[in-house]
């Protein structure tokens, strides 16, 4: 759901959502054979393997003003809420795929972005700078692959 207002060269934009995963995907680096079956797969473009972390819930929102800088050039401050995930700090005893499952844990983060875009008006080149912050270091926030907004949080 979101709700979006221009006042002359602002856009405000609120918005919420709530999202159920199934069959998350997340990169592991392992050992070969560590785990087997259909718990992790080969990430053939980078080595790495996909890990099926399992299912959650979690709800969200955001909240952005966008201002424009003339006719080529925009910034988007944004802030918001969303859901996270991330595993319990400790060693894993076995090389069971529910172990390591059941050290992952869902939550709330908190996230704020910044993004300056311009176009060039001779050539039409499209520039974007942005950045982003998030309260912690230890948690993956998932893409949101429906959001309307025109910046959003990236997973990581």
């Amino acid at each position: 759901m979101t709700y979006s207002l221009k006042a002359r060269s602002r856009i405000y934009q609120l918005s919420a959502y709530r999202e159920s995963v199934t069959n998350a995907a997340l990169s592991l680096v392992a050992p070969a054979g560590m785990y087997s079956g259909g718990d992790i797969l080969p990430d053939l473009f980078s080595g790495n393997s996909i890990f099926n972390a399992g299912n959650y819930q979690s709800v969200g929102y955001m909240a952005a003003v966008t201002q424009s800088l003339g006719e080529h050039v925009s910034a988007t401050l944004m802030y918001g809420s969303m859901g996270a995930i991330t595993a319990q700090d400790r060693e894993l005893v076995s090389d069971s795929p529910d172990e390591l499952r059941s050290m992952i844990r869902s939550g709330r983060k908190q996230a704020a972005i910044t993004r300056v875009t311009a176009t060039s008006p001779w050539t039409g080149t499209h520039m974007i700078a942005s950045y982003q912050w998030t309260d912690s270091r230890r948690w993956a926030m998932p893409g949101h692959l429906y959001s309307t907004q025109p910046v959003a949080p990236l997973p990581g």
